[in-house]
């Protein structure tokens, strides 16, 4: 199996939770659209940052704007909907909602959240750059879950992230901080889907902030950046930031490649399908991963042999760049537009180095010992 492959499990599947939650989806009221309905009207249109400070004023870390007022009351009103339902049905939905529900209602809470409101300098909602959850089921009804925080310039870049993880029991209603022992390795699968959620969205915003860039310029060498021809392709851009970050020397020995790579493959797959730029069946999925394949390999060998060279500064129009072989991609046969292939650069190392403060963030936090964290890994010394 290669790394482009989906990790796939052979566990047996424990069918208690899965009888309880098919219970608990009978005896729901209403139908399952209106549910989702209730879901998207306290989302539906806001952009990613706008649904972070939603989720953060929930969690009690910053008071919530005005013109966000009413989203954050349908939200809580769908949480209380939700346990309502719950508590009629006589379950407790085995699920990462459920065990970050529990973690905001105990009774530390309050001191948690002033803590890191003062160690982060969080005042107002325009410190929120990304406030999310993230969880790993261990066991049935067992979590390791927690909170993601980033500034909103770290968000923009995709820079450091802070994290706070707690194991929670669900049936006995018990949250514990993971000790040392269990935060001494980062991981990776959960850091590999969070980033692969958010790979259309992200990508979304940057196009809008390159057509910014180009100041509405035009010319047959320059897409629609709401094209889906464009989406596509510079989602696949996107990604192989990442895959070039989860090959290097230092991530690589440390294992994290094929945990990291095998999640966000997988979740990169799920968010282009969700968002209309893969079909779902296994023939557009297998072209799709081919694409992954051919242009990945043309983006490395770009990187490391033409932008380390002395002179690549001055190349005016950035030819063999990864810039330019993106621009090939979208328009074969055509000489690229050299304005478009300058952002492309630009974007693409501001990408690389979001990337790497991001996971040397992360491992300053995972290895944090008693006598000092260890040193932060150097990629490609």
């Amino acid at each position: 199996m290669g790394i482009f492959d989906a990790l796939k499990r052979n566990r047996r599947i424990d069918p208690t939770p899965l009888r309880a939650t098919e219970d608990y989806k009978r005896r729901l009221k209403g139908s399952e659209a209106e549910v989702f309905s209730s879901w998207q009207a306290a989302f539906e249109g806001l952009n990613e940052r706008e649904a972070c400070v939603v989720a953060a004023a929930a969690a009690g870390l910053v008071d919530i704007p005005n013109d966000l007022g009413p989203r954050l009351e349908l939200y809580r009103n769908r949480i209380l909907e939700m346990e309502r339902e719950e508590a009629e049905a006589g379950v407790v939905l085995d699920d990462s909602t459920t065990a970050t529900r529990l973690l905001v209602r105990q009774s530390w809470w309050p001191a948690f959240i002033a803590s890191i409101r003062q160690e982060l300098g969080i005042r107002t909602a325009a410190d929120i750059g990304r406030w999310s959850t993230h969880g790993k089921k261990i066991a049935p009804y067992v979590w390791e879950c927690g909170f993601v925080f980033q500034t909103p310039e770290a968000a923009q870049k995709n820079g450091p992230v802070s994290v706070w993880s707690w194991r929670v029991d669900l049936e006995k209603g018990t949250t514990e901080p993971l000790p040392a022992s269990d935060r001494d390795q980062v991981p990776w699968d959960e850091v590999g889907s969070e980033n692969a959620r958010r790979l259309v969205s992200t990508s979304d915003e940057l196009s809008r902030k390159m057509k910014e860039g180009l100041g509405g310029l035009s010319g047959p060498a320059i897409l629609d950046f709401q094209d889906r021809r464009w989406r596509y392709e510079f989602c696949i851009f996107m990604m192989f930031w990442m895959w070039y970050v989860a090959n290097s020397p230092k991530l690589t020995k440390a294992g994290a490649r094929k945990p990291l790579l095998d999640a966000y493959h997988q979740g990169c797959c799920d968010a282009m399908v969700g968002a209309g730029l893969i079909e779902s069946s296994e023939e557009s999925i297998r072209a799709w991963e081919g694409d992954l394949e051919e242009r990945f390999m043309a983006y490395k060998g770009a990187y490391e042999n033409v932008h380390t060279r002395p002179d690549f500064p001055l190349r005016v129009t950035g030819r063999g760049s990864v810039g330019w072989l993106l621009a090939r991609y979208l328009f074969p046969g055509r000489q690229p537009d050299p304005r478009l292939v300058l952002l492309l650069n630009d974007f693409g190392s501001l990408t690389f180095r979001g990337l790497v403060e991001m996971i040397t963030s992360l491992e300053a936090q995972y290895y944090q010992r008693a006598d000092g964290p260890k040193p932060r890994w150097k990629f490609w010394k």
